[in-house]
Parts: C-alpha cells; structure tokens; sequence
C-alpha cells in the first residue's frame, strides 16, 4: 500500500475535523438564546394574543418558568385593561 492512499484520507479527515471545530467555536451565542430573551419573546407574544383575542400558553413561552410566566400574564392583562 502506498503512502498516498493513506496520507491523503488521513489528510481530508483532519482538515475536515478543524473546519468543524472551528464552525462551532465561532458560531454566535444567538442560536441559544438567554432566559432574558426567552422572557421578552414570551411577552411580545402574550401581548398579540391578547391582541388577537386567542387564549393559552404560545410556544415561544416554553422553558419561561412557571413564576415568571404568571407575572407577565398578570402584566399584560393589566395593559389591556
């Protein structure tokens, strides 16, 4: 067997690997966002379904604790009234 047909697989596969570690180590913090930006979220989307007149708990306000959820729900009626 040859050399090259080692050296050069070999070769791809670790260029490859630090391409990707590099990808992940420089991706921005924003594809997971902070609890503060999950709560934001959660009351702008309270607020256009109270808008719309819709009732129950959106989507974006999944992993927003149970607390903090009540609070802004309690928020948001008291704009609306």
């Amino acid at each position: 067997m040859r050399r090259s047909t080692i050296l050069i697989p070999t070769g791809v596969l670790a260029v490859a690997g630090v391409l990707t570690g590099t990808v992940l180590w420089i991706t921005p913090a924003s594809y997971d966002p902070s609890y503060d930006d999950r709560v934001q979220d959660c009351a702008h989307a309270l607020r256009e379904r109270n808008d719309a007149g819709d009732e129950g708990r959106p989507g974006v306000c999944e992993g927003v604790k149970r607390k903090d959820y009540a609070a802004l729900v309690a928020d948001v009626g008291h704009e609306r009234s």
